[in-house]
């Protein structure tokens, strides 16, 4: 019961914030990392809340998943360390698939991190179609 309690309410609260931000993403005040997290069932690793505290089971890619990723991000960048998404799937298909990953490094380039035009060359040097553009303008189609 209450896992299905939880549940709705996670959908209803993410269908609102969506639909909140698709009516007039400029007045919303909804930051377009947080909207692109949760349309992809994301946890909003960079948009903490006690909210999403509370509904961090719900999401299909977990905190620790997205925290894990993202702290090795970071390791790489401030060691100014060349990354490739190929490397990436590589080193973590144990806990994100093609398609979560390219959710996590979307939400990681909406949310303002690694703005470094060459970190993101690098990254899509050597990536699959579908991984290109990740560090292109948000566009709402993509919710």
């Amino acid at each position: 019961m209450t896992d299905n309690l939880l549940k709705s309410i996670y959908f209803s609260r993410k269908f609102n914030t969506i639909q909140f931000f698709r009516l007039n993403p400029e007045k919303s005040g909804i930051d377009q990392g947080l909207v692109y997290a949760l349309s992809g069932n994301c946890f909003p690793y960079f948009h903490k809340s006690e909210e999403f505290e509370i509904l961090k089971d719900c999401f299909t890619i977990s905190e620790e998943t997205i925290k894990t990723i993202v702290k090795h991000l970071n390791d790489k960048w401030k060691n100014m360390e060349r990354v490739t998404f190929y490397s990436l799937e590589d080193e973590f298909s144990s806990i994100a698939d093609r398609s979560d990953l390219i959710t996590i490094l979307r939400y990681t380039f909406l949310s303002d991190r690694f703005r470094d035009s060459e970190f993101w060359i690098n990254l899509e040097s050597d990536a699959p179609v579908e991984a290109h553009q990740l560090n292109a303008e948000f566009d709402i189609w993509e919710l």
